[in-house]
């Protein structure tokens, strides 16, 4: 087995005893590939990612025949592999005499209909439907609910799914991404007693508020949110934020859409929370405008919205600490994020209200900016209360 594929036939031959007792076992550890041969040629391969959830199917079921919605198809250097993320085992298909199958298949097809469609492999269309079976690639009303990129997403990012290590890789993360240069605004510290409001009463008082007053949000009053929220303290000798990180990565970067604020020029800032300072990007513009008028219909807003907040991931350092639990990681922090915002900003008396969503490609356009160096992952407004 160690020289390349062999058939039970072989194995039994070899050691009539213990050829069953190895392949069960390795069957139940995940470890055993299958390959469906026409002679000599290899027209597919089974890639376990953990033990078969059940054995394999004997007979077909009966009507037409369907690819579940959640397949997902990667191209490779041998072909294309085929999963439905989170089922036992992806599918690598060796021959492009199988492309006219998927796409019979994708359309819903007959199993007699199927044999049609496979050119020089008509022998085995039989035994490779039942490995699509197998291994969950034919409709299945059990992930019916699911979206494919929330499935994928999930299986990903979740332990005893698959053979990939869920964890972190490296103990240290490539650095981060260099902050804009620009004109800087040192902000205020904040205070142990700005925030006088028992956490109780914070916790009762967090509310999404989405109307901003009249008053222009004062820039103290923004300099002590964004202490008691983002920035980079001391305490106990030590360096932390008011927030958790995965790995202590910290590898959200804040930018501020400044439209109403009193001591500050409206622009688009980005913060520095190690500084605790406000660096210019951009001047005000349209583009900016037009980033602060939907993130207001975002949230229903009937009054001019103030301050904009704008969390972007350095996808690329969560990623090489967390591999494909980075980006699972990044929005987990800001969840985190969002819940010290809104209690920060009870006890301050302002209004804060995280968004739902918001326009990536917009926002990098308005901060001259590439969307997949720092994507925009999370919004929130803030402002003065009614």
């Amino acid at each position: 087995m160690q020289k390349g594929f062999v058939t039970e036939g072989v194995l039994e031959r070899t050691s009539p005893q213990s050829a069953a007792a190895l392949l069960l076992q390795l069957d139940r550890a995940g470890a055993l590939v299958r390959e469906l041969r026409l002679g000599v040629q290899r027209w597919a391969r089974v890639l376990p990612q953990r033990a078969p959830d059940m054995p394999p199917p004997a007979a077909l079921p009966k009507g037409s025949l369907r690819l579940t919605a959640t397949v997902v198809v990667h191209a490779g250097t041998r072909g294309l592999t085929l999963e439905v993320p989170g089922a036992w085992a992806r599918v690598e298909l060796l021959q492009p005499a199988l492309l006219p199958l998927l796409d019979g298949l994708a359309r819903g097809c007959s199993p007699a209909r199927a044999r049609q469609l496979v050119q020089g492999g008509q022998d085995l269309v039989q035994d490779m439907l039942l490995m699509l079976l197998w291994c969950g690639l034919l409709a299945d009303a059990r992930r019916a609910d699911w979206a494919a990129h929330d499935l994928l997403l999930h299986s990903r990012t979740r332990r005893g799914l698959g053979l990939v290590t869920v964890g972190k890789l490296s103990a240290t993360p490539t650095a981060p991404v260099s902050l804009p240069t620009g004109p800087r605004t040192a902000l205020e510290p904040g205070a142990a007693g700005d925030l006088k409001t028992a956490l109780g009463a914070a916790l009762a008082r967090r509310e999404s508020l989405r109307e901003h007053g009249p008053v222009a949000i004062p820039l103290q009053a923004l300099g002590r949110f964004l202490w008691h929220t983002l920035a980079a303290q001391v305490h106990e000798g030590r360096v932390r934020r008011p927030y958790p990180s995965g790995g202590g990565c910290y590898a959200l970067q804040p930018f501020l859409v400044i439209e109403h604020c009193a001591g500050l020029n409206a622009g688009l800032y980005a913060y520095d929370a190690l500084s605790h300072e406000l660096i210019l990007v951009r001047p005000h513009s349209i583009a900016q405008r037009v980033l602060m008028r939907d993130a207001a219909r975002s949230a229903h807003s009937q009054t001019a919205a103030q301050v904009l907040l704008v969390l972007c991931a350095d996808y690329a350092r969560m990623r090489s600490a967390y591999g494909d639990l980075g980006y699972s990681l990044l929005l987990k922090e800001v969840g985190a994020v969002m819940q010290t915002a809104q209690l920060v900003a009870a006890a301050l008396g302002l209004a804060c209200c995280p968004l739902g969503t918001g326009d990536a490609l917009r926002f990098a356009e308005a901060a001259g900016a590439e969307p997949w160096t720092l994507p925009a992952v999370g919004e929130l407004l803030l402002g003065t209360s009614t």
